[in-house]
């Protein structure tokens, strides 16, 4: 056994190496960081046991104690069924204010993104109260071969179009834009709409 744990700890002192020599992820291997990690995987291990281990009629309201919220915050989370198969977690552990979108091809009339988008969100994403304050937003076209003969900013205003009313009240809301084009494994459009601090 004390073998099997010095194995372990081994382990995981040549993944923190790792992770400290690139500068992307060096801050994952401060203290605070791990510790935070720590605790979340915690909350997600009995959150899914929560869901996994009782049938739907036997869940009632509970507590989750020490979830952070921060490197510097913890809180109690309490998770209610509503009814319905859909349950409130107040406060929301998860980070807030970000939305992801992936469309998988191309085509060069931008303008096509729009209504794509905009049935996505009619029909499949659920409606929230759009945020009010500033967004920050990355849009990435991927492609492979030849980059396609497409304006980026004309590709930018269709995506923010699809999005006002949903993420946000109104794209004048954006206060930091990214648009680019890079080559992937996967023709597409990636966009990611993040409220600022």
């Amino acid at each position: 056994m004390h073998g099997l744990l010095d194995g372990e700890i081994a382990r995981q002192e040549r993944l923190k190496a790792v992770l400290a020599a690139d500068p992307a992820t060096a801050g994952w291997t401060e203290e605070g960081a791990l510790m935070r990690n720590y605790k979340f995987l915690q909350f997600m291990d009995t959150l899914a046991l929560y869901f996994n281990l009782r049938h739907a009629g036997d869940r009632s309201q509970e507590t989750f104690v020490h979830v952070p919220m921060s490197e510097a915050m913890d809180a109690e989370v309490t998770v209610r069924p509503l009814g319905n198969d859909r349950y409130s977690v107040t406060p929301f552990p998860f980070k807030g204010g970000a939305l992801e979108v992936r469309c998988f091809g191309l085509t060069t009339q931008a303008k096509y993104y729009k209504p794509l988008l905009k049935e996505f969100f009619r029909k499949d994403f659920t409606r929230l109260r759009p945020g009010h304050g500033d967004y920050a937003v990355h849009i990435v076209m991927e492609y492979t071969g030849d980059p396609p003969w497409m304006d980026l900013d004309n590709l930018a205003k269709a995506l923010l179009d699809s999005v006002s009313g949903n993420a946000f009240a109104d794209d004048h809301q954006v206060a930091r834009l990214l648009v680019e084009r890079r080559v992937g494994d996967r023709e597409g459009i990636y966009m990611r709409v993040e409220a600022m601090d």
